[in-house]
């Protein structure tokens, strides 16, 4: 059991790594983010939001520019369960998500 979750964490690795590489070699060629920029990010709580979050995050750290990022997340009322989401972004990623209440669902 043990081995499995050590493979699990391999894999996972290398799949962000591959991320990262192909994320970091788009902003370079379309020179999508420059020094100083400020980056809003939709957090929806899907997959590919938090993804891209996760892997800006990272890259600021490494990047040789310095660029804000601001993740926002409009409640609409449909998602539950949107607070787990903010937390793993606080505790693990050290950035907190802007939530703003629309009324939509109402």
């Amino acid at each position: 059991m043990v081995w499995n979750k050590v493979v699990g964490n391999r894999k996972k690795r290398y799949i962000e790594k591959r991320i990262r590489k192909k994320v970091g070699v788009a902003i370079n060629d379309y020179r999508m983010i420059s020094q100083g920029d400020k980056i809003l990010i939709a957090i929806s709580g899907g997959k590919d939001s938090i993804v891209l979050l996760k892997i800006l995050v990272d890259m600021k750290v490494f990047a040789p520019i310095n660029f804000d990022i601001i993740p926002v997340h409009l409640k609409t009322g449909i998602i539950q369960g949107f607070e787990g989401i903010a937390s793993w972004a606080r505790d693990h990623l050290d950035i907190e998500i802007i939530q703003i209440d629309t009324n939509i669902s109402r």
